[in-house]
């Protein structure tokens, strides 16, 4: 996942050449220092495909205010990018889904949702933290 804070403009964060952290056309020496790398890789060993998120700005779960909420289809498991207090990222999982998730949204008040496939197809569900 990359970051690009609010006023930056004019980075390069490797596409085409690379795939997250790892060079992929050509398959290696692809990074000559000038391209901003993710913040977080997502391994092909940690699911199938991400399904993109928003960063969480809702009221409901202040543990989770900033952090990035995302998921994946196959695992259906709902992950969080946070930043350390060292300024790296980490992510971790903050929930699971019953469904396979499709889509993240977001309301006017930053709370967010997820739209799911199968069995409940176009259903839409907020998101709910069960340990808070």
């Amino acid at each position: 996942m990359d970051f690009l804070a609010a006023g930056n403009s004019g980075v390069n964060f490797g596409w085409r050449c690379m795939e997250g952290e790892l060079c992929f056309k050509p398959s290696h020496k692809c990074n000559d220092g000038s391209l901003t790398l993710p913040i977080i890789s997502y391994h092909h060993n940690n699911g199938c495909a991400v399904i993109s998120g928003y960063r969480y700005r809702g009221k409901h779960y202040p543990g989770l205010t900033r952090a990035y909420l995302y998921a994946d289809f196959c695992t259906m498991k709902i992950h969080a990018a946070v930043q350390t207090g060292d300024g790296k990222w980490k992510s971790i999982i903050v929930g699971k889904s019953k469904y396979p998730v499709t889509a993240l949204g977001e309301n006017e008040d930053g709370e967010l949702y997820l739209s799911v496939f199968g069995e409940e197809s176009g259903a839409v569900y907020s998101i709910g933290i069960a340990d808070q």
